[in-house]
């Protein structure tokens, strides 16, 4: 439920020459049939991003990680009709402002002029996202939500699998032979913008790897994006079909387009 901004901040904040600034209050507002709720003492309602607003990130269902409220928010005692609020946003500003996330509320509500203040409990607004590994992820949601920074990285390091890895790490990264993780500088050049507001980039160079010398590669299946030339942590991942990578052969690389990455809603 992260909106188009959002992820293009994102995209541009890994991978393009742009910094995403963390947010430093998120306001929550509501809807009704698609427009935001106006007058009868209706206002947003400010949160700051910080461990003590936010839980901590969990596992979510049926992948991903999550956070949530971790208290109460409490809107406005009306002063006149709402309507029927059937949906939710988050933005950056008190009135208009960047959408950072919005979604549909599980029921709707006619909120009446005589009604209480509208409280949504603990818990009760949950984000989620799934486009990485459990760090990356994790590492999303504590700089969006809660009291964590995220610097830009300098170079983003490319590395490749004979067994994949998933979300939580693992698999095996090729070894030996001269191989050795690509460093890539984030930048303009280096990463196409998203097109459309789409969430999406890819790379707009080769990304080409040592010649293998002295030592077979073996069956490469799957690319890892690391924090690190060794070590480190792996942020983003995928796997591909298998391809032979033998001693002698010609540098393996990432063709122009071929590392593909979106960040879906």
């Amino acid at each position: 439920n992260l909106s188009t901004y959002t992820r293009n901040k994102l995209i541009d904040h890994v991978f393009r020459t742009a910094t995403f600034s963390k947010i430093g209050t998120l306001y929550f507002a509501l809807s009704a049939s698609g427009s935001e709720v106006s007058g009868g003492n209706y206002a947003r309602v400010a949160v700051t991003p910080s461990d003590a607003n936010f839980n901590a990130p969990s596992a979510s269902s049926p992948a991903g990680r999550k956070v949530s409220n971790a208290n109460p928010i409490t809107f406005n005692t009306p002063s006149a009709s709402w309507g029927t609020v059937d949906g939710w946003a988050v933005y950056d500003a008190a009135s208009g402002g960047n959408l950072i996330a919005s979604g549909a509320l599980t029921a709707a509500k006619t909120i009446g002029a005589s009604d209480p203040a509208p409280q949504f409990p603990a818990s009760a607004f949950s984000f989620t996202v799934d486009f990485g590994s459990n760090i990356y992820n994790d590492l999303v949601l504590n700089f969006l939500f809660r009291t964590a920074a995220w610097s830009k990285p300098s170079a983003l390091y490319f590395g490749l699998y004979t067994t994949a890895p998933d979300a939580d790490g693992g698999g095996t990264e090729v070894s030996g032979g001269s191989y050795a993780r690509v460093a890539v500088t984030p930048g303009d050049a280096a990463f196409a913008a998203p097109v459309s507001d789409d969430g999406h980039t890819e790379n707009l160079a080769d990304i080409e790897f040592p010649a293998p010398s002295g030592a077979a590669w073996g069956a490469v299946e799957a690319v890892g994006v690391f924090t690190a030339a060794s070590g480190g942590n792996l942020w983003l991942f995928d796997d591909f079909a298998p391809v032979n990578v033998n001693d002698g052969d010609a540098a393996p690389r990432i063709a122009t387009g071929q590392f593909d990455h979106t960040i879906n809603a």
